[in-house]
């Protein structure tokens, strides 16, 4: 995975993560995401960044569960992607489901 992704790192994330909230605060029944390729990368860091706030700010999580389909990995705001081998403390601990598969057109 690292050498297909790279080190990249995401240069919007204040941007990313203050349209993600905003788009929750207008709609307070979302309980869950589901979400696709990049997506899946976006919505990842989103539910670690809101387990952060949760943990140093007491704010109530809404994210509660999430499916991502071909999904990329969570990234750190400025150092690049989190990956399962890295050993940090970085875990999405919500339910999850991941949808990844190869020869999707055999």
């Amino acid at each position: 995975m690292r050498g297909l992704l790279g080190e990249g790192s995401c240069k919007n994330h204040p941007e990313l993560m203050k349209y993600i909230y905003d788009a929750l605060e207008r709609n307070p029944e979302i309980s869950g995401i589901i979400a696709y390729s990049e997506g899946a990368m976006a919505a990842s860091t989103f539910i670690l960044d809101e387990e952060r706030r949760h943990r140093e700010e007491g704010r109530e999580r809404q994210i509660k569960c999430a499916m991502f389909v071909g999904g990329w990995p969570a990234m750190r705001p400025n150092s690049g992607f989190i990956l399962a081998d890295d050993g940090g403390e970085e875990m999405i601990d919500i339910p999850t489901l991941h949808v990844v598969g190869a020869n999707g057109n055999k």
